[in-house]
């Protein structure tokens, strides 16, 4: 009996252990196979997302989104082809954008007809091709936490320049097309002759001074198209410092021009003349003679019709008048 009930327990332990181990083996099969359908859905999206062509509107532009950009901007720069890309970030309800449509619209077709003037015989070309792209951040919220997040856009409209992750770079400045067409050819090598005359003239100082406050902003580390008030103070020593320089200059090379003679010339006999005449006027001379020998010395030496005064004339009156 007691055999039994042992033989009794002994299959029902094993049995137990049996669908353990059933359990066991179907919950790991289960979690190969979710892991196995997560890896496979991951790299169909990468896969899906390379090979996502990024289209254009009707103006020319790439349209950009939180889904295509990180491969389109990485993809520009291969061992074949070096793609420049100038990229607009904006909202449609910003009033900003909407003054930069139209300068950007005109930026594209430009870039579009002087692509040659990359391929230029006396300078190596840095880059094949220059694009231009737009990227709305209000489409919904995965976008705007991508702009966000990932590519610090601090607001609208904000135009950044890419030669992929190699090198970017913010632009700082107004949302004139003369502006822009400056910056578009320092960053890229382009040259639009359109642009020539005064006009060229004052878009380049300007765009130097925008240089300057973006090199002091750089400074404390702001990658922002905003300037903070510590970079304000920089840039304020930055341009004051050459500007004392140069009207000091100024000032010094008048005080030296007024001190100097009319005409940049000396008169030779001007140091002689002037001893001469105060010589005779310390002279006491007591006979005709020597008056009129000092007076016909200053005469001669005089050449250059400056006044000079003659002594003895009122003591001969004085004689003239004690005779009479």
């Amino acid at each position: 009996m007691l055999k039994c009930l042992f033989l009794c327990a002994l299959l029902v332990g094993l049995s137990t252990q049996e669908v353990e181990q059933e359990r066991e083996s179907s919950r790991k099969t289960t979690v190969r196979n979710y892991i196995e359908e997560e890896n496979k859905i991951e790299s169909s999206t990468k896969q899906s997302s390379r090979n996502f062509v990024v289209r254009k509107n009707t103006h020319g532009m790439y349209v950009l989104n939180e889904r295509n950009f990180d491969s389109f901007i990485k993809e520009s720069i291969t061992k074949t082809l070096r793609r420049g890309i100038f990229v607009k970030f904006y909202a449609p309800w910003c009033g900003h954008c909407k003054e930069l449509e139209k300068p950007w619209e005109a930026l594209t077709r430009a870039v579009e007809l002087y692509q040659d003037s990359l391929n230029n015989e006396t300078t190596t070309p840095k880059l094949d091709e220059v694009i231009v792209g737009t990227f709305d951040c209000d489409t919904g919220p995965q976008a705007i936490k991508f702009c966000k997040d990932s590519l610090n856009i601090q607001g609208f409209p904000q135009i950044v320049y890419y030669e992929g992750l190699e090198y970017q770079k913010n632009y700082l400045g107004t949302r004139d097309f003369k502006d822009l067409c400056i910056f578009f050819e320092w960053e890229s090598g382009l040259y639009f002759p359109f642009l020539n005359g005064l006009n060229r003239y004052r878009a380049i100082g300007f765009r130097i001074i925008c240089e300057v406050m973006q090199y002091a902003m750089n400074t404390y580390g702001e990658d922002g198209a905003k300037p903070s008030g510590k970079a304000l103070i920089t840039f304020g020593i930055f341009v004051s410092i050459p500007l004392i320089l140069f009207f000091g200059c100024l000032a010094g090379i008048g005080y030296c021009c007024c001190l100097s003679p009319p005409g940049g010339k000396t008169n030779p006999n001007e140091d002689a003349l002037m001893s001469e005449t105060i010589i005779t006027e310390e002279i006491c001379c007591e006979t005709d003679g020597v008056k009129e020998k000092i007076n016909n010395v200053v005469r001669t030496n005089n050449t250059e019709g400056l006044p000079v005064k003659k002594i003895g004339k009122k003591k001969k009156k004085k004689q003239k008048q004690k005779g009479d």
